[in-house]
Protein backbone atom coordinates (compact mmCIF):
# COMPACT_ATOMS: atom_id res chain seq x y z
CA UNK A 1 0.00 0.00 0.00
CA UNK A 2 1.10 3.58 -0.14
CA UNK A 3 0.65 4.78 3.16
CA UNK A 4 0.06 8.43 3.50
CA UNK A 5 1.10 11.13 6.56
CA UNK A 6 -0.22 13.70 7.42
CA UNK A 7 0.78 17.18 7.66
CA UNK A 8 -0.19 20.61 8.95
CA UNK A 9 0.29 23.69 6.50
CA UNK A 10 2.95 26.45 7.99
CA UNK A 11 0.83 28.92 6.23
CA UNK A 12 -2.70 28.10 7.48
CA UNK A 13 -2.34 25.45 10.04
CA UNK A 14 -4.71 23.57 8.20
CA UNK A 15 -4.58 19.94 8.10
CA UNK A 16 -3.27 17.95 4.79
CA UNK A 17 -1.71 15.07 3.53
CA UNK A 18 1.39 14.63 2.11
CA UNK A 19 1.19 14.16 -1.24
CA UNK A 20 -0.72 17.05 -1.11
CA UNK A 21 1.41 19.21 0.03
CA UNK A 22 4.19 22.33 -1.60
CA UNK A 23 7.39 22.27 -0.48
CA UNK A 24 7.65 26.52 -1.50
CA UNK A 25 11.48 27.59 -1.20
CA UNK A 26 12.12 31.10 -0.71
CA UNK A 27 15.72 32.40 0.01
CA UNK A 28 16.92 29.94 2.51
CA UNK A 29 13.59 28.74 4.18
CA UNK A 30 11.61 26.30 3.04
CA UNK A 31 8.22 25.81 3.80
CA UNK A 32 5.97 22.58 3.98
CA UNK A 33 2.00 24.31 2.67
CA UNK A 34 -0.64 23.46 1.55
CA UNK A 35 -2.23 23.68 -2.07
CA UNK A 36 -4.95 26.34 -1.49
CA UNK A 37 -2.08 28.97 0.25
CA UNK A 38 0.15 27.78 -2.83
CA UNK A 39 -2.31 28.78 -5.04
CA UNK A 40 -3.30 32.22 -3.43
CA UNK A 41 0.79 32.99 -3.32
CA UNK A 42 0.91 32.10 -7.45
CA UNK A 43 -2.68 34.45 -7.96
CA UNK A 44 -0.68 37.10 -6.45
CA UNK A 45 2.33 36.56 -8.40
CA UNK A 46 0.51 36.18 -11.36
CA UNK A 47 -2.21 39.38 -10.66
CA UNK A 48 -5.31 36.65 -11.07
CA UNK A 49 -8.17 35.66 -9.07
CA UNK A 50 -8.26 32.13 -6.99
CA UNK A 51 -10.62 30.73 -5.27
CA UNK A 52 -10.65 27.06 -3.95
CA UNK A 53 -12.74 24.26 -5.54
CA UNK A 54 -16.49 24.33 -4.05
CA UNK A 55 -17.65 20.79 -4.96
CA UNK A 56 -14.51 18.83 -3.35
CA UNK A 57 -15.81 15.54 -2.99
CA UNK A 58 -17.29 13.31 -5.55
CA UNK A 59 -18.22 9.76 -5.75
CA UNK A 60 -18.02 8.12 -9.01
CA UNK A 61 -19.22 4.09 -10.04
CA UNK A 62 -16.66 1.61 -11.64
CA UNK A 63 -16.46 -1.22 -14.43
CA UNK A 64 -18.45 -3.26 -11.54
CA UNK A 65 -20.89 -0.65 -9.86
CA UNK A 66 -18.55 -0.49 -6.76
CA UNK A 67 -18.19 3.34 -5.75
CA UNK A 68 -14.97 5.40 -5.64
CA UNK A 69 -14.98 8.40 -3.30
CA UNK A 70 -12.53 11.80 -4.73
CA UNK A 71 -11.32 14.59 -3.12
CA UNK A 72 -10.74 16.85 -5.60
CA UNK A 73 -8.08 19.75 -4.75
CA UNK A 74 -7.05 22.84 -7.52
CA UNK A 75 -3.42 24.33 -8.21
CA UNK A 76 -2.79 27.18 -9.59
CA UNK A 77 0.91 27.03 -11.53
CA UNK A 78 2.26 29.30 -13.68
CA UNK A 79 1.84 26.59 -16.05
CA UNK A 80 -1.84 26.79 -15.68
CA UNK A 81 -4.52 25.75 -13.17
CA UNK A 82 -5.02 21.88 -11.88
CA UNK A 83 -7.65 19.91 -10.71
CA UNK A 84 -6.48 16.68 -8.98
CA UNK A 85 -8.59 14.21 -8.01
CA UNK A 86 -7.52 11.61 -4.86
CA UNK A 87 -8.87 8.62 -3.83
CA UNK A 88 -8.15 8.60 -0.49
CA UNK A 89 -8.64 4.99 0.84
CA UNK A 90 -8.83 4.10 4.83
CA UNK A 91 -6.27 0.95 5.61
CA UNK A 92 -6.51 0.21 8.85
CA UNK A 93 -6.54 3.56 10.53
CA UNK A 94 -3.55 4.40 7.56
CA UNK A 95 -4.51 6.75 4.28
CA UNK A 96 -3.61 4.88 0.63
CA UNK A 97 -3.83 6.32 -2.30
CA UNK A 98 -6.19 4.82 -4.65
CA UNK A 99 -6.98 6.14 -8.08
CA UNK A 100 -5.40 9.28 -8.81
CA UNK A 101 -6.28 11.75 -12.23
CA UNK A 102 -5.66 15.08 -13.13
CA UNK A 103 -5.90 18.10 -15.47
CA UNK A 104 -4.42 21.20 -16.60
CA UNK A 105 -5.62 24.14 -18.62
CA UNK A 106 -4.53 27.70 -19.22
CA UNK A 107 -4.79 30.01 -16.47
CA UNK A 108 -7.68 32.14 -16.74
CA UNK A 109 -10.21 29.00 -17.54
CA UNK A 110 -13.06 28.26 -16.00
CA UNK A 111 -13.30 26.16 -13.01
CA UNK A 112 -16.35 24.56 -13.96
CA UNK A 113 -15.00 23.93 -18.15
CA UNK A 114 -11.88 22.16 -15.84
CA UNK A 115 -14.41 20.28 -13.23
CA UNK A 116 -16.31 19.14 -16.57
CA UNK A 117 -13.12 17.62 -18.18
CA UNK A 118 -11.90 16.53 -14.99
CA UNK A 119 -15.25 14.50 -14.60
CA UNK A 120 -15.28 13.25 -17.83
CA UNK A 121 -11.72 11.48 -17.29
CA UNK A 122 -12.40 9.83 -14.30
CA UNK A 123 -15.70 8.34 -16.04
CA UNK A 124 -13.41 6.97 -18.69
CA UNK A 125 -10.38 5.78 -16.54
CA UNK A 126 -13.29 4.06 -14.57
CA UNK A 127 -14.69 2.14 -16.85
CA UNK A 128 -11.77 0.73 -18.79
CA UNK A 129 -10.08 -2.26 -16.44
CA UNK A 130 -6.60 -3.00 -16.59
CA UNK A 131 -6.52 -6.05 -14.48
CA UNK A 132 -9.09 -9.01 -14.24
CA UNK A 133 -8.92 -11.38 -11.84
CA UNK A 134 -8.74 -15.81 -12.29
CA UNK A 135 -8.75 -17.24 -9.14
CA UNK A 136 -8.60 -14.49 -7.10
CA UNK A 137 -5.09 -13.26 -8.81
CA UNK A 138 -4.79 -9.87 -10.85
CA UNK A 139 -4.14 -10.53 -14.09
CA UNK A 140 -3.55 -8.01 -17.47
CA UNK A 141 -6.92 -7.92 -19.34
CA UNK A 142 -6.60 -9.02 -23.07
CA UNK A 143 -6.89 -7.74 -25.25
CA UNK A 144 -6.36 -4.25 -24.19
CA UNK A 145 -3.96 -1.71 -22.58
CA UNK A 146 -2.96 -1.24 -18.75
CA UNK A 147 -2.52 1.90 -17.20
CA UNK A 148 -1.46 2.67 -14.06
CA UNK A 149 0.59 5.19 -11.61
CA UNK A 150 4.43 4.87 -10.55
CA UNK A 151 4.61 5.26 -6.77
CA UNK A 152 7.16 5.98 -4.41
CA UNK A 153 8.29 2.71 -2.29
CA UNK A 154 9.22 3.86 1.04
CA UNK A 155 10.67 0.57 2.15
CA UNK A 156 14.22 0.40 2.13
CA UNK A 157 14.48 -3.20 0.95
CA UNK A 158 12.07 -2.86 -2.26
CA UNK A 159 13.31 -3.77 -5.51
CA UNK A 160 11.50 -1.13 -7.27
CA UNK A 161 8.28 1.23 -7.45
CA UNK A 162 5.08 0.57 -6.58
CA UNK A 163 2.43 0.28 -9.25
CA UNK A 164 -1.05 1.47 -8.65
CA UNK A 165 -3.64 -0.23 -11.42
CA UNK A 166 -7.34 -0.06 -11.33
CA UNK A 167 -6.71 1.46 -7.68
CA UNK A 168 -5.23 -1.30 -6.17
CA UNK A 169 -1.46 -0.98 -5.16
CA UNK A 170 1.15 -3.67 -6.41
CA UNK A 171 5.10 -4.30 -5.36
CA UNK A 172 7.03 -4.36 -8.31
CA UNK A 173 7.78 -8.03 -8.02
CA UNK A 174 3.85 -8.38 -8.21
CA UNK A 175 3.79 -6.52 -11.20
CA UNK A 176 6.81 -8.85 -12.63
CA UNK A 177 4.85 -11.47 -12.02
CA UNK A 178 1.51 -10.54 -14.12
CA UNK A 179 4.33 -9.69 -17.09
CA UNK A 180 5.67 -13.12 -16.49
CA UNK A 181 2.17 -14.67 -17.88
CA UNK A 182 2.67 -13.14 -20.97
CA UNK A 183 6.26 -14.50 -21.95
CA UNK A 184 7.29 -14.34 -26.16
CA UNK A 185 4.98 -11.42 -26.47
CA UNK A 186 5.61 -7.77 -27.00
CA UNK A 187 4.91 -4.61 -25.58
CA UNK A 188 5.19 -0.74 -25.55
CA UNK A 189 6.01 1.45 -22.45
CA UNK A 190 4.61 4.69 -22.23
CA UNK A 191 4.96 7.46 -19.65
CA UNK A 192 3.06 10.43 -19.89
CA UNK A 193 2.18 13.16 -17.17
CA UNK A 194 -0.80 12.50 -15.05
CA UNK A 195 -2.54 15.64 -16.12
CA UNK A 196 -2.13 14.31 -20.36
CA UNK A 197 -5.01 12.14 -21.74
CA UNK A 198 -4.02 9.32 -23.18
Amino acid sequence: MVFIKQFLCEHCGQETFQQAMVHLTEGTSNQKICRDCFSKIMAKQLGVPFSPIQNNRITLSDFEGKGHTFEIASLLTPNGMALEATEWIDENGEKTVGYKESVLMPVGTAQEIIYEKLMAKLVRVLAEPSLSFNYGLPAFVYPGTVRGRVEYEESPHAEGPKVVIDGRTFTWDEFGKMMSSWEGWKFQLRMIDITEDE
